[in-house]
C-alpha cells in the first residue's frame, strides 16, 4: 500500500510532466515518471525521507536547468512583441507636439 505523500508526489510529478518540451515527453515521459516513481516508492518503504527528499530535489534541478528556461524561451517573442509595440506607440505619442494644435 502506498502512503498519501507517495500518491501525491506521483500526482505533482504527472502534471509537473506537462510542462516539458514536448519533444523530450514524448521520448522520456513515460520512462521519467516511472523512474521517479521507483525512486519515490523505494525510499517510503525503506522509511528514508533522505531519499524522498533526493527525488525531489532532482526534480527541481530539472525544473531550473531544462523546464525554466525552455518556459522563457517560449514566451520570449510574446514578450519581445509586447514591449516593442508599448514602445513604439509611446514614441508616437511623444512625438505629437502638442504645442503645435492649440490655437491661441
Amino acid at each position: 500500500m502506498t502512503s498519501y505523500a507517495v500518491s501525491v508526489s506521483k500526482f505533482l510529478y504527472t502534471r509537473i510532466l506537462r510542462w516539458y518540451p514536448p519533444a523530450l515527453k514524448s521520448e522520456f515521459g513515460e520512462d521519467m515518471a516511472e523512474v521517479f516513481t521507483e525512486s519515490i516508492e523505494a525510499s517510503w518503504q525503506r522509511g528514508s525521507w533522505n531519499g524522498f527528499t533526493r527525488a525531489w530535489l532532482a526534480v527541481s534541478h530539472d525544473l531550473i536547468s531544462i523546464l525554466v528556461p525552455y518556459r522563457i524561451a517560449c514566451t520570449t517573442p510574446i514578450v519581445l512583441a509586447v514591449v516593442a509595440a508599448v514602445l513604439s506607440y509611446g514614441s508616437a505619442l511623444l512625438a505629437i507636439d502638442p504645442s503645435r494644435n492649440c490655437h491661441k
